[in-house]
């Protein structure tokens, strides 16, 4: 239809004339044709470059973070085994040195080729991370005085306490002993009565 049908109506006809400027000026052109849908060959090969190596529909992004942040805490409370031994021994370790240095270095630089989410950190913040465990480990090992000193051994002697060999030639810890409520504390408890007991010295 070429104008919109009006009978009792006081609003002027549909003018012609815009469609028909607009046919002249593109002609062969289809003003209602959809328009060139956008290639997708980029994004998708972007978006399959950026993917985490393990599949999120796999093990979920949390769940890597979070298998990340343990391993990191099983390396840190490895180390300070490593650490502690090297306090018994009251030497310096450098063996332990660059066996550390080399361990972070590949926790450091292999967790962002991983490319799980929010751990995608770059070279030189790698470069740095690597640097700063590189100087905690020379402290560590060599035996260098820190403000914390004192706090990591405590909590160094908590998880590995001070274990002693027995006569037996097994592992005791002395806290065990000091702290029996056994015989061994020099009291002997003699029932007399059902309902009552005696306590004497020995």
């Amino acid at each position: 239809m070429s104008e919109t049908p009006r009978l009792r109506s006081a609003y002027p006809s549909t003018p012609a004339s815009a469609r028909q400027r607009n046919s002249t000026a593109a002609p062969g052109r289809d003003s209602r044709s959809p328009l060139p849908s956008v290639p997708q060959s980029t994004a998708s090969s972007s978006s399959a470059s950026g993917a985490p190596v393990v599949p999120i529909t796999l093990v979920d992004a949390p769940s890597q973070r979070l298998y990340a942040l343990a391993l990191y805490g099983l390396l840190t409370v490895w180390r300070l085994y490593d650490w502690w031994t090297v306090v018994e021994a009251g030497e310096s370790s450098t063996a332990l040195f660059f066996k550390w240095t080399l361990i972070d270095a590949i926790y450091c630089f292999g967790i962002p080729l991983l490319r799980i989410p929010w751990l995608e950190w770059s070279e030189t913040a790698s470069f740095v991370a690597t640097l700063a465990h590189m100087l905690g480990n020379g402290a560590l090992m060599f035996r260098v005085p820190l403000p914390l000193e004192a706090w990591l051994l405590m909590f160094t002697k908590t998880l590995f306490s001070d274990k002693e060999i027995s006569i037996s030639e097994n592992s005791v810890r002395v806290s065990n002993i000091l702290h029996n409520s056994s015989l061994i504390m020099g009291k002997q408890i003699i029932k007399v009565l059902p309902e009552g007991y005696t306590q004497f010295p020995t």
